[in-house]
């Protein structure tokens, strides 16, 4: 495994729409983080029994020659293993962090976090000229509840 790059603050839940629930945050990325394969970038931690129904990524360039490939899904914070498919639940292994500053917005079918889980982004192609920056992350979706 690679070099992994984790946010520890604290999320804030909105509680202005019912079950809505975003939660935002950032995490600082080194040069270091985004030059291998296998390496993870966690920007915002999600509770559990949150139904996420789309994620927004912002990074500024962390690659100034070519696209940053990732697949971005879901890891358990607890480290335990993820449920089978969590690893890919927004987006398989493709352009991410391309060769400038990008917003990139996925609404996929609705995923359920049983588990306070990070958003995880799985590098699946090293940054040919790696660059520091910053990763903010957004996850909309519904407070469910555990099952």
């Amino acid at each position: 495994m690679g070099t992994k790059t984790t946010s520890n603050r604290k999320n804030v839940v909105s509680g202005l729409v019912g079950n809505a629930a975003v939660f935002h945050d950032s995490v600082a990325v080194a040069t270091t983080d985004v030059n291998g394969i296998g390496d993870v970038i966690q920007p915002v931690k999600v509770a559990a029994g949150t139904e996420v129904h789309r994620v927004v990524i912002k990074n500024t360039d962390l690659d100034s020659a070519t696209s940053l490939q990732a697949k971005i899904g879901f890891t358990p914070a607890d480290g335990s293993a993820a449920p089978s498919g969590a690893d890919t639940a927004v987006a398989a292994a493709g352009a991410w962090g391309q060769s400038a500053a990008t917003t990139t917005y996925e609404i996929f079918p609705p995923y359920r976090v049983e588990k306070d889980s990070f958003l995880n982004i799985v590098l699946t192609a090293a940054a040919g000229t790696p660059a520091a920056g910053t990763v903010y992350a957004k996850v909309e979706g519904e407070a469910l509840g555990v099952k």
